[in-house]
């Protein structure tokens, strides 16, 4: 019963809204364009960067995910439920050179090909652990508030040690006593990064034939394009965050996965 360790006995949920939240980013961002022989192009961007805040990184008026203890502010200074410490993109596009000098035919069948590519890496969003009841006596539903347990050991693992049904050490983590918070802190773990490829090769062919010239209605310079996409090139499992509810049976694996490999087909005609 909730109300039996709540310090105001007879009251339900009070309600505290409090314009305090504080957030600092801090980063290293690095740019280079570089434009290489041969038709290669090539763009890198990276981020180290670190985001501290003592609250979710929106308006949450009080009632939606507040602080674990109104009483202790500080108890939520963490890393930002956004934070990516690096994130780094790569973006490259080859107009490949060859049959561009090649007769007619070739050049026309063979030639006129260019590649792109778009390479993310980003490290994983921070996870916060919670507990599956109402431990504090705060009487708020799962999910509307987040109650931390007590952390009893080093929540992390390995990567060799790693699984999707294990994804962090769940012994770590032990459950408050009644009328207590745990003294875990928040957004301790993070989740799964991404590794992700996308790849896209078109081929543009001259239509002459449909410019004016030749009775159709369109320029001189029209073009047909062929073009191939593919999202997650290599199918890399993009996974997403592991369960967070600490007494439930699915605490600490990974139920379900994101982006998977997508191939697009098509023909557009430009002029």
């Amino acid at each position: 019963d909730p109300n039996s360790v709540r310090p105001y006995l007879g009251y339900s949920i009070i309600n505290v809204n409090d314009r305090m939240g504080t957030s600092r980013y801090n980063s290293l961002q690095a740019y280079l364009n570089r434009q290489l022989h041969h038709g290669l192009a090539l763009q890198i961007a990276y981020t180290f960067s670190r985001s501290i805040t003592n609250t979710l990184n929106r308006d949450t008026e009080g009632g939606a995910s507040p602080i674990m203890d109104a009483y202790n502010a500080d108890a939520d200074k963490a890393l930002a439920s956004s934070d990516q410490k690096h994130n780094l993109t790569l973006a490259y596009n080859w107009q490949i050179p060859f049959f561009s000098q090649a007769p007619s035919i070739l050049k026309h069948t063979l030639g006129g090909w260019q590649m792109n590519g778009i390479t993310t890496f980003r490290t994983g969003l921070p996870i916060n652990i919670c507990e599956n009841r109402d431990r504090a006596g705060l009487g708020q539903s799962a999910g509307s508030l987040c109650q931390r347990p007590n952390l009893i050991g080093d929540p992390f693992l390995d990567k060799s040690t790693r699984t999707i049904d294990r994804f962090f050490n769940t012994a770590a983590f032990g459950t408050p006593a009644n009328g207590t918070f745990g003294n875990a802190g928040r957004n301790i773990l993070r989740g799964p990064g991404v590794n992700n490829w996308d790849f896209s090769l078109f081929k543009e062919m001259k239509t002459p034939w449909l410019g004016k010239s030749g009775g159709g209605l369109l320029s001189e310079s029209s073009k047909l394009q062929f073009r191939g996409e593919f999202f997650n090139l290599f199918n890399h499992a993009q996974y997403n965050a592991p369960s967070r509810n600490h007494g439930t049976g699915s605490f600490g694996k990974v139920t379900s996965a994101r982006d998977p490999r997508q191939v697009q087909l098509g023909l557009r005609l430009v002029f």
